[in-house]
């Protein structure tokens, strides 16, 4: 079933619409399907058909425009990839255009799901026409789920076993390493460090060949002092990173960002 999008030029009304092959991938992968262009009530010169992979999250900001501390929501969006399916072209009123595609997913993607649990964060297939004055795109329909990849995923639960849950994303608080994900996953910290650490942030650093994982403590604040914030980055390939005891890392990690010994 196609997901489809009106889009007007001037009077014509013709559609595009899209449907995804591959519903689930994972950094590194590819996400394939088909865009659907149906004509309107009259012909219609296109300049281009385009297909994109885009990610998007709700995520909470300080508005600095309202002089307040308090925190507010923000759409945090950002181009994955970007691809030309047609250019230069005339549909007929009623005529139908299938054009299939096979986009590669770029392994700083953000994840989505982590097997049953769904993240807030949306990446999806938005399809564009591109007429001689105008300009119109779908929503961001249908959706892909990005799941982590065998490395990522022993991180992921080795934040678990060390007693850290899940809180939400958002922008790093501080540049991470090139190449790293647009967005961070933060966790609250262990009871038993959360009088010191106030949110641990993970930010994934991805490549064919390595992983890099990159850790920030926040400590909490104290009195005319802000929170400092301890970082930890490790860089390995993805065999070695399997095999690695992500529990004893973080976990040390995270005592010694607290001032306390491990448990």
């Amino acid at each position: 079933m196609f997901e489809r999008a009106r889009s007007f030029f001037e009077n014509d009304g013709a559609v595009v619409g899209s449907v995804v092959d591959t519903p689930v991938t994972c950094p590194g992968g590819a996400v394939s399907g088909r865009v659907r262009v149906q004509g309107g009530k009259g012909d219609i010169f296109l300049r281009e058909v385009v297909v994109g992979l885009v990610a998007h999250a709700q995520i909470e900001v300080e508005d600095h425009e309202k002089h307040t501390w308090e925190p507010c929501l923000r759409l945090f969006a950002v181009d994955l990839h970007r691809a030309v399916l047609g250019r230069d072209m005339w549909v007929a009123g009623g005529e139908e255009l299938t054009f299939p595609f096979t986009v590669p997913v770029p392994w700083e993607v953000p994840i989505t799901a982590v097997g049953p649990a769904i993240l807030p964060v949306t990446v999806g297939v938005r399809t564009e026409l591109v007429a001689l004055d105008a300009r119109d795109a779908s929503e961001l329909n249908p959706a892909v789920q990005v799941q982590p990849l065998p490395s990522q995923r022993r991180v992921l639960d080795a934040l678990g076993a060390v007693g850290a849950e899940f809180l939400d994303v958002g922008r790093p608080v501080e540049s991470p390493p090139t190449g790293s994900s647009p967005l961070v996953l933060r966790f609250v910290p262990p009871w038993w460090f959360a009088t010191a650490v106030e949110e641990v942030g993970l930010t994934f650093v991805t490549t064919e060949c390595r992983l890099g994982v990159y850790l920030v403590a926040t400590r909490r604040r104290k009195l005319f002092t802000a929170g400092r914030r301890v970082p930890a980055y490790h860089v390995m390939t993805h065999e070695q990173a399997a095999v690695t005891d992500w529990t004893s890392l973080i976990g040390g990690w995270l005592a010694a960002a607290a001032g306390t010994r491990t448990r």
